[in-house]
């Protein structure tokens, strides 16, 4: 079954050329649309913390409260037309890196084991086109999860000293 119950995708994505797959991806996107809706109505991740003002949510990562602010935020969309295969190599390199560093242990980022983000993120853009024989990743792919990992703490350090919360 694939992501969010739709059994048939891995058929719609089957044998599709790079513009088709844009296509079928844009038509997927309602059908998800409505799913990914009921899912964060469920589970907020911002339950029992105050949340960023409108102005705020480009420095802190909160969506903010206001509609019409949260529809300029199209967090689905970006990530589906902008890096859909990105996100996908990294949720693909997590999985590799835990089952590497957390044998065993349920999919987390175990932050006190590594904190030099930038120097790292060099080091795989240096060799970008490399597969890691590890995790089946190219190094630009672990290049791009370190800058992601440098830009959550960053964002996350700037919260805490404008109010103090992670």
């Amino acid at each position: 079954m694939a992501i969010g119950g739709y059994e048939d995708d891995e058929a719609i994505w089957a044998n599709q050329g790079p513009d088709e797959s844009l296509l079928v991806r844009q038509a997927l996107n309602a059908q998800y649309y409505a799913h990914v809706q009921a899912i964060r109505a469920l589970a907020s991740p911002h339950e029992g913390s105050e949340r960023a003002s409108p102005a705020d949510h480009g420095v802190l990562g909160r969506l903010p409260l206001d509609s019409a602010a949260r529809k300029k935020v199209p967090v689905w969309t970006f990530i589906n037309t902008y890096f859909p295969d990105v996100i996908i190599a990294m949720a693909a390199l997590s999985y590799a890196a835990n089952e590497k560093h957390n044998p065993g242990q349920p999919l987390h980022w175990s932050r006190e084991k590594s904190g030099d983000h930038k120097d790292c993120l060099l080091r795989h853009l240096f060799d970008e086109e490399r597969i890691d024989p590890e995790t089946g990743q190219p190094e630009a792919v672990a290049a791009a999860w370190r800058a992601c990992a440098n830009a959550q703490l960053v964002i996350e350090k700037l919260r805490e000293k404008n109010n103090g919360t992670k």
